[in-house]
């Protein structure tokens, strides 16, 4: 894990001396990260790591700028956000010409995986996540998943202060209801 500080600095190396180590550092911390946002609004694993590796390609092209972003962690996700918004205003326009039938909403609430695996109580955790409305899924995934703040959220989703705090609490106590509901047939 790297921390906001060590992100700082490799921005920093990568945008002044065009440090390949240092923007590999960042590749390999991102993308996964990334990729696993990016597959919870397409739904598509594969256009999903291409579109993070896009991304961060693109990076690497605007290195001599990269000074001017002042939070690298929310500048990528808004950046993997918006490429997926654009896939998927693209693929929808591609597919309502061939059927007239597909929109952008079915491809955006597509959540058919779970990312999630282990024990038993971690499974109740995905599948009441997995049942979230989409937005507070998004917005729990975002906080709790990423590392994002709600600040960072605000930025990303476009979205208020207290409408995050709002899915929050919504995602929080649907997760504790699961939780109580599991320990309860346990005893």
């Amino acid at each position: 894990m790297i921390d906001s500080q060590q992100i700082a600095s490799l921005k920093t190396s990568v945008s002044r001396e065009s440090d390949e180590v240092a923007y590999k550092q960042l590749f390999y911390y991102f993308h996964p990260l990334l990729r696993r946002f990016a597959f919870n609004l397409l739904g598509n694993t594969e256009v999903a790591d291409e579109i993070v590796s896009d991304v961060l390609l693109k990076l690497w092209i605007m290195r001599g700028k990269m000074d001017l972003v002042q939070d690298l962690k929310l500048y990528l996700f808004k950046a993997t956000k918006n490429a997926c918004l654009n896939y998927l205003k693209s693929a929808t326009h591609r597919n309502s010409q061939l059927t007239g039938q597909i929109g952008e909403e079915d491809a955006v609430h597509n959540f058919t995986e779970s990312e999630y695996s282990c024990s038993e109580i971690q499974q109740i955790i995905a599948d009441a996540v997995n049942q979230l409305p989409p937005k507070c899924q998004m917005v729990f995934r975002l906080i709790k998943e990423y590392g994002l703040s709600y600040a960072q959220v605000k930025e990303v989703l476009e979205i208020s202060q207290n409408t995050i705090e709002t899915h929050m609490k919504l995602a929080l106590r649907k997760l504790k209801s699961a939780i109580d509901r599991y320990q309860n047939t346990q005893k």
